[in-house]
């Protein structure tokens, strides 16, 4: 079993074992597609076709002089109103949008000017690394107290 050829040997076997799980998987996988599909052909129905109605010609006449008769200058002006009003309500929120925004910056600058060098930052308790005298300091009865 020590001997180079035998483990070159049962090598190639452990390699041709896996194989072999790996292609039994595989048809496992295929055999269930397989009745996957079968079972979707069963109950699968075609469309069914739907009987078109002729166009009568006396309609389409209709139509076209409903067209000819159409003002494409009244429509076409009312889609460019409704085209401009659109675009003047985008501009508008744009512009009160970019308006918060900079007032946001200002606000947010003078905050943070007025905190930074007012005085009102927190740099933390002096004697913090003293957790027995901070404890002892805080357990200790208040002369308010009585």
């Amino acid at each position: 079993r020590n001997h180079p050829r035998n483990k070159e040997l049962w090598q190639e076997v452990a390699k041709l074992m896996v194989d072999i799980q790996k292609l039994e998987k595989e048809e496992r996988l295929w055999k269930e597609a397989l009745v996957e599909v079968n079972r979707l052909e069963e109950h699968h129905q075609p469309p069914e076709k739907m009987k078109l109605d002729s166009i009568d010609e006396n309609e389409t006449d209709q139509l076209v002089k409903n067209v000819e008769n159409a003002s494409l200058e009244s429509t076409s002006a009312t889609l460019v109103q409704d085209v401009t009003m659109a675009t003047e309500r985008i501009s508008w929120m744009l512009k009160s949008v970019s308006l918060a925004m900079e007032e946001s910056d200002k606000i947010r600058t003078e905050a943070y000017e007025k905190y930074q060098y007012d005085g009102h930052k927190f740099y933390g308790y002096p004697q913090v690394d003293d957790s027995k005298g901070l404890f002892m300091a805080l357990s200790m009865e208040s002369p308010l107290r009585e």
